[in-house]
């Protein structure tokens, strides 16, 4: 047992399933960190006793079935398929079809290893374990996102880099952003988009008492715009970090 009910994988398919960044590989975010680690952040933030990492190895695991499993279904003229007991989570996990499809190989650039390769049973999105556990520094942050800047809108944009670079360190960002990269647009929106679909979610929990803490978060709000861009996505992913810390315990 892997401390997975039913009812809990369920719902896990249900959430990654509004998080199309988690699987789908034609968007822009697929293969960049921070994207990653919000979704997976607003994922685990559904579970009273999940983390991220628990999340993602869990979601690794049924898209790995599920591509298993994917072609023993399909209609063969015989009985044997149709005789073969279905796996219980292959039906919740049928979206994943039109992605399980072979994709054109226009460059001989390696695909990014997110997972979804043949020859993997799990593999975890992103390096959880290894990130700090406590509120993120400016500089560790300028380190993480590596290839990445931060956009006007406060949120990080990919950089026209190589992207199998190892060599990642403080000053990459700053040379890299003399260089903009084509898919900037996209990503801004799809990062801004996982914070606006876990926000939306929330609000429509909780309807909009003036709460002391809704008119402090308000009071707020003018301070919080006059930061620094990079400031802005720390106190973000700094405040998330502070409520799973506390609804864990």
């Amino acid at each position: 047992m892997d401390g997975w009910t039913l009812e809990e994988v369920d719902q896990l398919i249900g959430i990654v399933r509004s998080n199309a960044v988690l699987y789908d590989q034609s968007l822009a975010g697929y293969s960049n960190c921070n994207t990653i680690d919000l979704a997976l952040r607003s994922v685990s933030l559904k579970f009273s006793n999940k983390s991220d990492k628990d999340c993602s190895k869990k979601w690794q695991l049924l898209r790995a079935g599920f591509r298993k499993r994917h072609h023993e279904y399909l209609p063969t003229g015989s009985d044997s398929a149709s005789k073969k007991k279905k796996w219980v989570y292959f039906d919740a996990l049928s979206f994943l079809d039109v992605y399980m499809a072979e994709r054109p190989t226009e460059t001989n650039a390696p695909e990014p290893s997110i997972g979804n390769s043949d020859n993997e049973d799990v593999v975890t999105l992103v390096d959880i374990e290894n990130m700090p556990s406590g509120p993120p520094s400016s500089s560790s942050i300028s380190t993480h996102v590596g290839l990445f800047t931060v956009g006007e809108d406060g949120i990080l944009e990919a950089e026209d880099a190589d992207p199998t670079s190892s060599s990642v360190n403080n000053n990459t960002t700053t040379s890299c952003s003399r260089k903009r990269g084509k898919k900037k647009s996209n990503l801004s929106n799809e990062v801004d988009e996982t914070f606006t679909q876990y926000l939306k979610s929330k609000m429509e929990k909780h309807p909009r008492e003036k709460s002391a803490m809704r008119l402090f978060s308000e009071s707020i709000v003018a301070e919080v715009n006059e930061l620094e861009r990079c400031d802005q996505m720390e106190l973000r992913l700094m405040i998330l970090n502070f409520i799973k810390e506390k609804m864990t315990k």
